[in-house]
């Protein structure tokens, strides 16, 4: 997990991005955080990758939407099968 740029695009007034943030601090992992409603060029950054919606994850360029618990994972301790 040492060295994975983790970044979390949430909103105001959202459990599933809760949710995200929990599990990453219950992880111990370092997140940067980037929220849509209080910051407009967040969701400018989202849009331009398509992404319309939050939690919106991002793992060294991996995207995850919404609270997917096992990818999470997968990507921070490289256990996915790609």
């Amino acid at each position: 997990m040492q060295g994975k740029e983790v970044i979390v695009y949430v909103s105001d007034n959202c459990k599933e991005c809760d949710r995200v943030k929990e599990y990453l601090e219950l992880l111990g992992a370092d997140y940067k955080l980037k929220n849509v409603t209080e910051e407009r060029n967040f969701l400018k950054e989202l849009q331009t990758r398509h992404i319309y919606a939050t939690p919106a994850t991002i793992i060294n360029g991996e995207v995850i939407l919404g609270f997917q618990k096992q990818k999470i994972e997968n990507e921070l301790y490289d256990l996915s099968i790609k």
